[in-house]
This record gives C-alpha cells, structure tokens and sequence, in this order.
C-alpha cells in the first residue's frame, strides 16, 4: 500500500523500500567510508549516494533513486525536506529531482540541483498536481559518461502544510538614493528556507542568498 504523510527517512538502517541499483554504476546506500567521497565532509551517517570516479573507465554512471508509492490525495498542500550534496566535474553531470503520479506515467522535471560540495538543506512545495495515491519522487543522476563526482541524498521528509508558500515582502521604500538605507519586510507565509536576491546591476552585492 502506499506510504501516507508525514513520511520521514533518515537511511541509517538501509535504502527502506527505495528503489536503488547498489552497484558501482548507479545509486548505492553507504557512507563517507564506503563512497570514498573524500570532497564531502559534515556527515558521519549512512545516505544513499553515487560515485561517478568509483566506476570503471568508459561506464556511464546513472540512475534513479526512487521513493516507495506515496498517497498524496488527501492533502491540499505538501512540502519536501531533504539534505543533499553534489559535486560536479565543469558542469558535465546533473542531479534532478522528478516526480510522477503513478508507476504508468513518464518522470517529470521538478527540480535541478545546484553543485554543492557540502551538505545543503532543501524545501519545496509540491504543485498540486502531483497530488495523486500513487506518486513516486525519484533522484536522478547522469555523469553523461564524462568525468563527475556524483551526489549523495539523506534525512528525506514529507509533511502535510495548513497552507501554500508564497512568497511577499514589503519594502519602505519605492525609490532609493545611493547610501539610503532600505528596508525590506518578509511577510511571506508557508515553509521558505532559500533566498535569491537580485540588487541590479551595478550593486554591490549584487546578489545574495541572505
């Protein structure tokens, strides 16, 4: 049957009912010791992981790190934890997060990783359309059978939200002079953990993730 919310998994007693290959060429459950990894540092328990320079010369390492079936059909608003590490070689691997709304249906795009070569915490908010009985996220991986790193997941979370995120802030200010100060209120509600501010050109910073 499949797996109702809040759904919570942490891989210290193994990949629990995720699909995974367990071979060199593909998503493995282990830890710092058994991967290798000796970029990735900050965790000392089990995830599951994949290692694109453990595997033989020519091999292209891929896969697909499944989640069991989750029945998401009761809940209006539903929000994804989890922590994850992925190194890339000048840009020739991917890590994506996909989703599909049964085990008949293609995996869908939701979200492209950004390289990270330390643990990061991530939260996303699933669209409503993915609210089936019968969906499946799934991780995958392609070092595009050029020279990667590879990428590593853990403390996997889904929980039920009372209401969506949206994102609102509020500024005291329309126009700004050099050396003014602004100040910016965030009033937005729902579970928010990342930020991208954009400041214009010219700014300095011009970005930030603050």
């Amino acid at each position: 049957a499949p797996m109702t919310l809040p759904y919570t998994i942490d891989f210290e007693n193994g990949n629990e009912s995720w699909m995974v290959g367990n071979t060199n060429d593909t998503w493995q459950w282990g830890n710092n010791e058994s991967f290798g990894f000796a970029w990735l540092t900050g965790n000392n328990s089990y995830y599951l992981g994949i290692n694109s320079t453990a595997a033989s010369p020519n091999t292209n390492v891929k896969g697909y790190a499944i989640t069991p079936l989750l029945n998401l059909n009761e809940y209006d608003y539903v929000n994804i934890t989890f922590d994850y590490a992925f190194q890339s070689w000048q840009g020739n691997d991917e890590l994506i997060l996909k989703y599909r709304v049964s085990s008949n249906h293609p995996f869908v795009n939701l979200l492209e990783m950004k390289t990270s070569n330390t643990w990061k915490n991530i939260s996303i908010d699933l669209p409503s359309g993915v609210l089936g009985d019968g969906v499946q996220l799934t991780f995958y991986y392609n070092d595009n059978m050029v020279f990667g790193y590879g990428a590593a997941i853990d403390n996997f979370n889904i929980t039920v939200e009372d209401e969506a995120s949206v994102a609102f802030f509020e500024a005291n200010l329309t126009e700004v002079c050099e050396n003014e100060l602004l100040l910016i209120t965030n009033n937005s509600t729902g579970t928010n953990h990342e930020y991208l501010w954009d400041f214009g050109e010219g700014a300095i910073p011009q970005t930030s993730t603050e």
